[in-house]
């Protein structure tokens, strides 16, 4: 970043929309090991664990509809979903 002189690196592809939830939703683990964000591949926006260790990001949700929001619990074993037609927990 040119104005803070910090490294800034692309953690996503380009190729689809990906992005955190809203700025105060709860979205890193606790260790800073994981990040939550929601990504549009395949043409459907869903959930993704990404391990900032290794780069692997694993697909948590399964959404019908693009409009949801999420967030983890304090203690990480739950994030809480709501896919615009139900909320659910994902475990």
């Amino acid at each position: 970043d040119t104005y803070t002189g910090k490294r800034v690196v692309r953690l996503t592809s380009p190729d689809t929309v990906s992005h955190h939830e809203y700025f105060y939703y709860k979205m890193m683990s606790n260790d800073s090991r994981y990040l939550i964000y929601a990504s549009a591949q395949g043409g459907q926006r869903n959930l993704y664990r990404m391990d900032l260790g290794n780069g692997d990001a694993v697909q948590l949700t399964d959404c019908k509809v693009n409009d949801f929001s999420a967030c983890l619990t304090s203690d990480d074993r739950h994030l809480i979903c709501s896919d615009g037609q139900s909320n659910f927990s994902v475990t």
